[in-house]
C-alpha cells in the first residue's frame, strides 16, 4: 500500500535526482568531454584561411568521425572529416599539394582539405546549411533537389530531402553546431 511517508521519500528523491539533472546539465566541464574541441591549432588556423565557423568545423568531424583519426566509413570515406579519396584528390589538385590516401588519416592534411572543399561548397551554394547537405549527399544530388524544388535548402523543410541518411546528417550536424555555439560561444 501507498502510504504518506512513501510518497514524501518519493517526492524527496524524484527532487534530488531533478537538482543533480540541472547541475549536470549546467555544469561546463560535463558540456566540454561530450563536445570537445579537439585539433584546435590546425582547425582554428584553416577556418580562418578559409572564413569557416570553426564550430561547423568541430560539428562535422564530431558528427563524421567522433574524431577518430583512423575512422573509416562503409563507401570508403576516410579520416577525421571522412573524405572520399576521389574527392581529397581532387582537392589536393585545386590547391597543388601532393597527397596520397595514407595521409587522409594525417589531421594535418584531412582537416586544411575538408575546410577548403566546405568553403567551396558554402560559396557554391551561399548557405551553410545546404553545404552541409551537400558534404554528405555531394553538390550533384543537393543541385538538383534545389532546382528541382525538391527541398528548398532549409532545416524547417529538410524532411524533404530524399536521401533518410542526408536529412539525419544535416539534422545531426546543425544541432551539434549549434550546441558548440551554445557552451563555447554564448
Amino acid at each position: 500500500m501507498f502510504t504518506l511517508r512513501k510518497s514524501y521519500k518519493l517526492v524527496i528523491i524524484v527532487t534530488i535526482l531533478t537538482l543533480c539533472i540541472a547541475y549536470l546539465l549546467q555544469n561546463q566541464l560535463l558540456w566540454n568531454k561530450v563536445y570537445p574541441i579537439e585539433y584546435k591549432d590546425v582547425v582554428w588556423e584553416n577556418s580562418d584561411k578559409y572564413e569557416v565557423d570553426p564550430y561547423l568545423i568541430l560539428a562535422l568531424m564530431k558528427v563524421e568521425s567522433r574524431f577518430d583519426t583512423d575512422a573509416v566509413s562503409k563507401r570508403g570515406a576516410k579520416g577525421l572529416m571522412q573524405l572520399m579519396p576521389d574527392t581529397a584528390l581532387w582537392i589536393a589538385e585545386q590547391n597543388d599539394i601532393e597527397i596520397t590516401e595514407f595521409d587522409l588519416y594525417k589531421p594535418e592534411v584531412n582537416i586544411p582539405l575538408a575546410i577548403w572543399y566546405m568553403r567551396q561548397l558554402i560559396n557554391q551554394f551561399d548557405d551553410e546549411v545546404v553545404a552541409i547537405a551537400a558534404y554528405n549527399a555531394g553538390r550533384g544530388n543537393v543541385r538538383r533537389w534545389i532546382d528541382e524544388g525538391v527541398w528548398d535548402g532549409t532545416i524547417a523543410n529538410s524532411q524533404s530531402i530524399p536521401f533518410g541518411e542526408t536529412r539525419e546528417y544535416v539534422l545531426r550536424v546543425s544541432i551539434v553546431w549549434k550546441k558548440y555555439h551554445d557552451i563555447y560561444v554564448n
